[in-house]
């Protein structure tokens, strides 16, 4: 059998393999890293760039750095791949630091190849329709426009999801795809808020984002404030017997109106929803924080972490 995978097909894999490299660690590698973890797999991932999930707030990426050791997974970043072959029994992979240095070389079951996402628009149309694609061979669409519509060049022909590009995410190809219809209706939806999209990755533990990173507000020299809570000491989380990973809120410094959330944790994707709803409605720090939770459940992690950007925190 195949030796070196794609994504798509370890849904071909018969039985989980006893060693795994993983290359690349966005949500698919991380995703799939802690997988084959479950199923007693040693896995290795190795990431070019300087941490793993380098998309998330480096303080997620950093959490999921030591929870993965604990579990035995092993990450190599700053590391590129310099060659991968495959023999019937093992594939063997070289590695280098990014910058140059010394080479070593790994040896697994099987490699998965998890570096990035591509459309897939050959074959769609007929030569002759000449449709534009952008230099990144996505799908042109009118998508940024005021009211958009997502007809591409060509009129009467539309298109959306992954094919017209990122985030390559399900929920906003089903956005996009209702807001198209509802104007081929005649209808008025509200244009999406790509600004505001939530993001989660569905590993051990979970990952879930939306807004900015604190490492842009740097990059932009923007202020901002910021709000933590661990779940270590967190009543639900330590009932369900999952108390590690945080929440972290990030706000702008004058206004508190909410810019950014990035949760790491047991079931953290089903807490991110409230806070793409705060983000929409233009919530501050004080309103999450007024916001009385239900207890116990893991969302009270929420309000304490807005509760301490405010320097009134109870639990924290």
């Amino acid at each position: 059998g195949r030796r070196i995978l794609g994504a798509r097909d370890v849904l071909d894999v018969e039985e989980p393999p006893k060693s795994l490299i993983v290359i690349g660690s966005g949500a698919i590698g991380v995703e799939f890293a802690s997988l084959f973890a479950s199923f007693g797999a040693q896995v290795t991932i190795v990431e070019l760039l300087d941490r793993i999930v380098p998309n998330e707030d480096a303080d997620i990426s950093d959490t999921l750095t030591k929870l993965f050791r604990r579990r035995k997974i092993k990450t190599l970043t700053a590391h590129k791949l310099t060659s991968l072959e495959a023999d019937d029994d093992q594939v063997t992979a070289r590695i280098e630091p990014a910058p140059g240095g010394e080479a070593q070389t790994l040896q697994a079951q099987l490699a998965l190849i998890a570096i990035g996402v591509r459309a897939n628009t050959g074959g769609l149309f007929a030569d002759e329709l000449d449709i534009d694609l952008d230099e990144d061979g996505h799908l042109m669409t009118d998508r940024d426009a005021r009211c958009p519509t997502y007809q591409t060049s060509q009129p009467g022909v539309y298109a959306v999801g992954d094919v017209i590009g990122p985030p390559y995410l399900a929920h906003v190809a089903s956005a996009e795809a209702q807001v198209c219809v509802e104007r081929l209706a005649g209808q008025t939806p509200d244009r999406i808020d790509y600004t505001a999209i939530p993001a989660c990755t569905y590993g051990s533990p979970q990952i879930a984002s939306i807004g900015v990173t604190e490492q842009h507000l740097q990059s932009q020299g923007s202020e901002y404030r910021i709000g933590r809570f661990q779940f270590t000491g967190h009543g639900m989380a330590v009932a369900l017997g999952h108390n590690v990973g945080r929440v972290k809120l990030i706000a702008d410094a004058q206004t508190h109106i909410l810019l950014g959330a990035h949760l790491i944790g047991h079931n953290v994707t089903e807490m991110i929803g409230g806070l793409a709803t705060a983000m929409r409605l233009g919530a501050t720090l004080e309103d999450l924080a007024a916001t009385v939770q239900p207890h116990p459940t893991q969302c009270e992690a929420i309000r304490e972490a807005a509760l301490g950007a405010l320097g009134k925190a109870v639990h924290g």
